[in-house]
């Protein structure tokens, strides 16, 4: 799977165009405003996410403006964008589980128990194409 548009959850972004899918996929939508509202119920995770938007939108500026687009998965790397912002989980009472922090480590479970306590943030959709 592909992110699209993630450039959303860490700045001002405009789209352009529209967006059509060539064979059936899934979609998940992601609340921006409801996302920073859920980091933001642990200091612990805030600064680490706040960590990751930091790198993301360095590694983003570097980008030639031309090239910029919603499919960022070809031109800015998450997986690498988390390894060098250094992201991990902090342990606190909030952490849900013993993983070591590394990369996400426990992070989907803590949003998972964030996304109750403050409503849907995802929401699923899917698209046949046609």
């Amino acid at each position: 799977g592909h992110w699209l548009a993630e450039a959303v959850l860490w700045t001002p972004w405009i789209h352009l165009g529209d967006l059509f899918a060539l064979q059936e996929s899934q979609v998940i939508v992601v609340d921006a405003t409801k996302f920073g509202e859920a980091v933001q119920q642990a200091r612990p995770l805030l600064v680490a996410v706040s960590s990751y938007a930091e790198k993301f939108l360095e590694t983003l500026n570097q980008v030639n403006k031309r090239d910029l687009t919603d499919l960022l998965h070809n031109i800015v790397s998450s997986q690498d964008v988390i390894r060098e912002s250094g992201f991990r989980v902090p342990h606190s009472r909030t952490h849900l589980d013993d993983s070591d922090g590394d990369l996400l480590g426990g992070f989907p479970k803590a949003l998972a128990k964030w996304r109750r306590r403050l409503g849907c943030i995802f929401k699923r959709t899917s698209t046949t194409s046609g």
